[in-house]
């Protein structure tokens, strides 16, 4: 699930934004009926699906890093190539990372 969606969830069960943030991953802390807590560490309480959770956010911002520098790679070779067979090649490269770049970014 989405940040953003399980944020907009808890405000939708009438939970409060706090403009504390939690020390584990940043997030806004939320309170209801006298409760602080972080809603990305605390899926429904269980430490175990807590720990998946930043493994694959960790994951994500990996695989985004790898596909941007792949991507700045790309895009330095564009900038000196002047076969037009080449350009083309490089131009489809980069159109499938994008691609890939912007799923993953969802």
């Amino acid at each position: 699930m989405d940040v953003v969606q399980l944020m907009s969830r808890e405000l939708l069960k009438g939970a409060k934004m706090l403009g504390d943030h939690c020390e584990k991953c940043g997030a806004p802390l939320f309170e209801k009926d006298g409760e602080v807590y972080c809603p990305i560490c605390k899926i429904k309480g269980n430490d175990k699906k807590t720990e998946d959770v930043h493994k694959l956010e960790e994951i994500n911002i990996e695989q985004e890093e790898i596909l941007d520098d792949k991507i700045n790679y790309l895009l330095e070779r564009l900038k000196d190539e002047n076969e037009i067979s080449r350009i083309i090649e490089i131009g489809k490269a980069l159109e499938i990372l994008l691609r890939v770049r912007e799923s993953i970014g969802k």
